[in-house]
Formats: C-alpha cells, structure tokens, sequence
C-alpha cells in the first residue's frame, strides 16, 4: 500500500483507525473518511506529508482534531460538514495558526 495515493473508506461505520493507520501511506494525496462514525484521527496523519484533500464530512461523533494536522504542507481541501461535535474555536485556532493554511483552497464547516 505504501504507493497508494486516493483512499476512500467513505461509509464504512468506521469508529476509529488504528494508531499505524497512516505509516502505511506516505504518499496519499487524497483521503475520504466522510459518513463513518470517527471521534478522532490518530497523530500519524502528519506522516502523510502529500495529502491534498481530506474530507471528514458526517462523522457525528469526531470531537477532536490531531493538531499534527496543522501541518500538512500541502493540505489544501478539509471538508468538516456535518461534524457536530468539533468545537468552532478549535476550528478557528486551527485556521489561524496553522502556517500552511494560507495556501488552502477550501474549508469547509457547515451545512452547504
């Protein structure tokens, strides 16, 4: 798998990725978690230095963001729709102080 780079586990009932999820994936570049039931991200996602997309939509019980995430250099899409429980203020923190921000083209938190 270690030359993957487009995962999609969309609608899967997942609950949680296991702690070496992303050790296996260094050059994803596009990764779909959207419509599981995650409450969190293991840290591991800042291993996957060429991730570009990442959507998260509808996952209810997602409370928490890895802030390992902040640090994607290349992360330009984050799709949280439909994630009720995610503070706004961890959000924002994130949106302001990540260093890479600047360069996202979409992020996406609330209904459409």
């Amino acid at each position: 798998m270690s030359s993957l780079t487009s995962l999609n586990v969309a609608g899967n009932k997942l609950t949680a990725l296991p702690s070496d999820f992303f050790s296996s994936l260094p050059l994803l570049e596009e990764l779909d978690l959207s419509h599981n039931a995650l409450s969190c991200l293991p840290e591991g996602i800042a291993g996957c230095v060429h991730l570009r997309v990442l959507s998260m939509t509808d996952n209810p019980q997602l409370s928490v963001l890895p802030r390992t995430i902040a640090q994607l250099p290349n992360l330009r899409e984050l799709y949280l729709r439909f994630v009720l429980s995610l503070s706004l203020s961890l959000c924002v923190s994130f949106s302001a102080h990540s260093p890479h921000i600047a360069h996202a083209q979409e992020l996406l938190l609330g209904p459409p």
